[in-house]
């Protein structure tokens, strides 16, 4: 959601599901440059893995400040 905080974990958000995000520094809006999979909910928000070791269930804060937009996207179980 627009404005949303990295640490607020919208409803109904399950480990497995995907995390889109574009880096404004590297792409132009609209296009999505970075994947990961949310691995976990904790009490700290959400966690997810991406394709380096550096990116193996880390919240997703790590990527406050980041220039960019930021998609949660659901997959049906």
């Amino acid at each position: 959601a627009n404005g949303t905080s990295l640490s607020t974990v919208p409803r109904g958000i399950l480990p497995g599901d995907v995390i889109a995000f574009n880096n404004f520094d590297e792409v132009q809006p609209g296009y999505i440059n970075h994947l990961g999979i949310v691995t976990s909910i904790q009490s700290d928000g959400i966690h997810f893995s991406g394709h380096t070791n550096a990116r193996n269930d880390v919240p997703l804060t790590v990527l406050s400040g980041f220039n960019g937009d930021l998609y949660i996207i659901r997959i049906r179980y």
